[in-house]
């Protein structure tokens, strides 16, 4: 009897180690991972592309901040600046991208962001695909299409939708 439960207790142990090693891991290793930063001056425009495959342009004075390893729920990037985004499809984890004081979700599409920190103003540019785009302070959310733009006035906290003429308008 007592040899039994010796060696019960010893497998518990070792499989407790084993759990508490697996979230340990999870923990401090796969949340957070490094953070990248790439800045451009303002005489260079960067092609990247990011770790799960999308790629992105970023135009001038312009600083785009990703982990090294997305996580398994979202992929989340910060931007100051403007840059053009070509995100890989992948319905598993929503794409989003911080400017402060709004948010861009998208799960696969193509879309252009112009939010520097010195203007009034954040303009989205959707060429493909489809887009949320949230004013964080007040929660106001606009849903945008292929050809369609918006822009956040941050003076007044509110969204106002339009179409675009071509990508570049």
């Amino acid at each position: 009897v007592v040899t039994i439960r010796t060696w019960l207790s010893r497998v518990a142990a070792i499989a407790l180690f084993l759990v508490g090693s697996s979230i340990a891991y999870q923990t401090f290793f796969n949340s957070h991972s490094a953070i990248q930063v790439l800045q451009t001056t303002d005489a260079l425009i960067t092609a990247y592309q990011l770790p799960d495959g999308s790629e992105i342009w970023l135009n001038k004075n312009s600083q785009l901040h990703f982990p090294e390893v997305f996580d398994s729920k979202q992929r989340i990037v910060s931007l100051q600046g403007e840059a053009f985004f070509k995100i890989a499809k992948d319905s598993n984890r929503p794409f989003i991208v911080q400017t402060g004081e709004t948010s861009i979700q998208v799960l696969g599409t193509t879309f252009n962001i112009r939010a520097y920190k010195a203007e009034n103003t954040t303009v989205l540019k959707v060429v493909e695909g489809k887009v949320v785009f949230e004013a964080i302070n007040t929660g106001e959310q606009a849903i945008l299409k292929a050809n369609e733009k918006a822009q956040f006035q941050k003076n007044t906290q509110a969204i106002n939708r339009a179409v675009a003429e071509s990508w570049q308008d």
